[in-house]
């Protein structure tokens, strides 16, 4: 992997992992359709909801704000990880 490659990947991880207007909209409908397949008793659309769930951007940036020992990336992400 060439270094331009490595800073394009970090930027990414880092700009996924903040918190913009998409993040609780689409969490919020998650939360939605979750509920939805509790009341149905349905695995499979609980396991949707899992996937519409925007939480993947948070978790990358607290394991590269771990990784890079980059303390402002770690505690952004883990705030809006912890915001989920």
């Amino acid at each position: 992997m060439t270094p331009k490659r490595r800073l394009d990947v970090r930027r990414t991880i880092e700009v996924n992992s903040e918190f913009d207007v998409a993040f609780p909209a689409m969490n919020a409908l998650a939360t939605v359709v979750a509920c939805y397949g509790l009341f149905e008793n349905s695995p499979a659309v609980v396991i949707g909801a899992m996937i519409i769930a925007m939480l993947l951007g948070p978790i990358s940036g607290v394991g590269l704000g771990l990784v890079d020992k980059n303390n402002n990336l770690l505690r952004e992400a883990a705030l809006h990880w912890q915001g989920a």
